[in-house]
């Protein structure tokens, strides 16, 4: 969990760092709404309440931590407050911060934790291994 909350405080730096410029993001509503994006494509977590209750859903949440299915959620988020497209744009600002913290690190936006490219699917190991070396 801590990379939620770097998650979290890089998307409200983020936000202070633009209310200087633009006064869209002065209002702490917007940050907030930032913020909960940037946890949209963790969704996925939600997982993890199911296995313990021995139901596999992983199969199925675990396009959620695709840019796809962040616009998926974030456009239904958005539909719940009335102004959808501020709204909407807000979360994907907040979940493209998420997908860039993720490269960052070395994390492809499609690996989950049941896939075989666990968490380093462009890693040198794996090609050598498959292709002989490079």
């Amino acid at each position: 969990m801590p990379d939620w909350l770097a998650h979290v405080l890089f998307a409200y730096i983020l936000c202070s760092v633009l209310a200087t410029k633009f006064t869209v993001f002065a209002n702490k509503g917007n940050t907030a709404l930032v913020m909960v994006g940037a946890l949209i494509p963790d969704l996925i977590k939600i997982g993890l309440g199911f296995d313990l209750l021995g139901i596999a859903v992983e199969d199925f949440i675990a396009p959620l931590h695709t840019p796809v299915g962040s616009f998926l959620s974030a456009g239904l988020m958005a539909l719940l407050f009335t102004e959808a497209l501020v709204a909407f744009a807000l979360f994907v600002l907040g979940f493209a911060t998420h997908f860039v913290l993720d490269l960052l690190l070395g994390q492809h936006f499609l690996s989950s934790e049941r896939t075989c490219a666990k968490k380093e699917p462009f890693s040198r190991k794996r090609k050598r291994a498959n292709h002989g070396g490079w």
